[in-house]
């Protein structure tokens, strides 16, 4: 049977790299997702070095405050790095990313 990872770009409520994996897992594959990168939900006044994902939100708390939602900082060498580790320690036949239309 073959080893797939899924890359899972992003954390979030995206169910469906661990519901491939259980199927896959159930069809006797060997399976792993990696969370590559988590988004934060900051005061918009502190997001500088931030950077949004292409379906950013924005919203406010009880004080009246802006705050912006799915912001992350770019990717560095060494989270790459991490990433590259991480597969060659798994030795998949297959890699998975997700993607996010919208």
């Amino acid at each position: 049977m073959a080893r797939i990872a899924i890359v899972k770009l992003f954390n979030g409520l995206n169910l469906a790299p661990a519901q491939l994996a259980g199927q896959l897992l159930a069809a006797g594959h060997e399976a792993k997702v990696l969370c590559f990168k988590e988004t934060v939900a900051l005061p918009t006044d502190e997001s500088t070095g931030y950077l949004e994902l292409d379906y950013p939100g924005i919203g406010f708390v009880a004080n009246g405050k802006q705050f912006s939602v799915d912001l992350y900082k770019p990717v560095g060498d060494v989270e790459q790095q991490l990433l590259v580790d991480e597969l060659k320690a798994f030795n998949p036949d297959c890699i998975g990313f997700t993607v996010f239309l919208g």
